[in-house]
């Protein structure tokens, strides 16, 4: 499933610091891929981007992980991911780490439930997504529910070092199944 939201859509440029609604959108998916290529969000409009996931629930698998990937020079990047990401979990003082200095996909979450009242949200977020002189950085927040229906908070960050170009786009990808009931909102900001 792909997302073309605002490419019709009116908008104002937003003033120095004012955060801007670009898209919003609630799907019941089934595909278990999103890509997020709303024009408007990565024509160079904005300095800073944010991508905003209110909630998902419903999803159709349990015990699954939460991949993105970020579209580079017209293409999703399959190489030269590099992350670093932590998952806490409300039941345990353990951390779960991972971290990588070359992959196809960018983990942002694992075992995440799809029992009745188990949910997630997550907030990503880019700073200068349209340079073409230096690499895409990002970072990005994720609290849910875990197949046992205890709290997880997840975060990382990390850099796309394939093409140093403007960010064109945003996948999101379960390890198994659908996302369910999801709403994604995309905004904009200068400095």
């Amino acid at each position: 499933m792909t997302i073309h939201f605002g490419d019709s859509t009116s908008q104002t440029t937003a003033a120095a610091g004012a955060l801007t609604k670009v898209f919003s959108t609630t799907l019941d998916d089934t595909s278990g891929q999103i890509d997020i290529e709303t024009a408007a969000m990565f024509d160079g409009t904005y300095d800073n981007l944010l991508i905003q996931i209110p909630y998902c629930y419903n999803m159709s698998s349990d015990d699954i992980k939460i991949y993105m990937n970020i579209k580079l020079g017209g293409s999703y990047q399959e190489s030269n991911n590099k992350f670093h990401w932590q998952q806490h979990s409300s039941t345990s003082n353990s951390v779960v780490v991972d971290r990588h200095d070359s992959t196809s996909i960018i983990k942002c979450a694992e075992s995440l439930g799809n029992a009745a009242n188990e949910s997630w949200m997550m907030n990503l977020y880019f700073s200068n997504p349209n340079s073409s002189d230096w690499y895409t950085f990002f970072n990005w927040n994720l609290v849910g529910s875990k197949t046992d229906s205890a709290m997880i908070w997840a975060n990382g960050a990390g850099v796309c070092t394939q093409a140093d170009t403007q960010v064109q786009g945003i996948r999101f990808r379960t390890s198994s199944g659908d996302f369910g009931n999801i709403k994604i909102v995309g905004y904009g900001y200068n400095k």
